[in-house]
């Protein structure tokens, strides 16, 4: 038997333009109806999400971050998960889905140098908000996200059933949840 011999073809990547075309709409509009759904109206955001089933296009969310120094993940840090905080992390998720963010579940090391330096490596990563729940996060933890100029909340307690959703619709740029 004949060793199979593996061929790469190379196909150029699709762009925005390629799902603009599809949907008959700017580049712009594309971008619009993917990260800030509500400032598009709902039909040409459906339109833009045919065209992005359609053609296959996937999102390069590190591109789409090189303009706004931001990415598009809300960083969730956690002591130890009960199911308070599980309940709140998927309230986050479930608001999130909503929009073109994605959650990033963080669990920083016990204690030391390697706890800094992961939290410095995770900031790294420029997410739109941190979210510290239980536990989580020391003083000196939260100055240094503070000065990596990264939105902050810090719930006292793991919070009622509504209100994570309440706090990222407060906390997010207008226009990040479809109307």
């Amino acid at each position: 038997m004949a060793a199979s011999k593996t061929v790469k073809t190379r196909r150029r990547s699709l762009r925005v333009e390629d799902v603009a075309r599809v949907a008959g709409v700017s580049p712009i509009t594309v971008s619009r109806a993917l990260s800030t759904p509500g400032r598009v109206a709902e039909a040409t955001r459906l339109r833009v999400i045919q065209a992005v089933a359609e053609t296959g296009y996937v999102v390069n969310p590190l591109a789409s971050g090189l303009k706004s120094g931001r990415s598009h993940m809300i960083m969730a840090i956690t002591g130890p998960l009960d199911r308070p905080s599980a309940a709140g992390l998927d309230e986050i998720a479930l608001t999130l889905a909503e929009t073109s963010l994605h959650l990033m579940l963080c669990r920083l090391p016990p204690d030391g140098l390697n706890r800094t330096l992961r939290l410095g490596a995770m900031l790294g990563l420029r997410p739109r908000l941190v979210i510290g729940l239980g536990d989580g996060l020391s003083a000196g933890e939260i100055d240094l996200i503070r000065a990596a100029g990264i939105p902050l909340s810090v719930p006292e307690a793991v919070p009622a059933a509504g209100a994570l959703a309440a706090l990222l619709r407060e906390t997010l740029p207008a226009g990040t949840f479809a109307a």
